[in-house]
């Protein structure tokens, strides 16, 4: 006859199992929604060149890096430095792209800011503002801030 032991063990193992697993859960507690399977929208565009009035036959895209934050950019007034962009801090994701490449960017809803940067010898930083919808696609260049 299997002792009390041997049968109370596997069932004390598979709850302590299932305890680790939920806290390791992307769900938050109450809500029902998994965050990885949320409902995502995507962001496509490219870096439009800083090369002043259109070149003919010139790149459609200049290679450079992308980086996603979280968040809106916003004007801020400095006393004796005048007004300045201030930008969230949160950064969702980054990739590089090159001459006449787009980037992509799947994404929970939410207000994003794009940040290029040319690839050097650049040193411009422009950027553009998106808001992204759950099951939408935002076509968004970051625009050529040269011209």
């Amino acid at each position: 006859m299997p002792s009390l032991t041997n049968a109370i063990l596997p069932v004390a193992m598979t709850v302590a199992l299932a305890v680790s697993l939920g806290a390791c859960s992307t769900r938050p507690a109450g809500t029902g929604l998994d965050l990885a399977m949320a409902p995502k929208g995507t962001v496509v565009g490219g870096i439009e060149p800083c090369e002043g009035p259109p070149i003919r036959h010139g790149p459609r895209y200049a290679a450079g890096t992308v980086t996603v934050l979280a968040g809106r950019a916003s004007w801020i007034h400095r006393r004796h430095q005048g007004r300045r962009w201030t930008f969230p801090h949160r950064v969702v994701a980054t990739t590089r792209v090159r001459r006449n490449q787009t980037y992509r960017f799947i994404l929970p809803p939410g207000h994003y800011v794009l940040q290029g940067r040319y690839s050097p010898p650049g040193n411009i930083e422009p950027f553009t503002q998106v808001t992204v919808k759950a099951g939408h696609t935002v076509h968004a260049n970051i625009p050529d801030i040269c011209r």
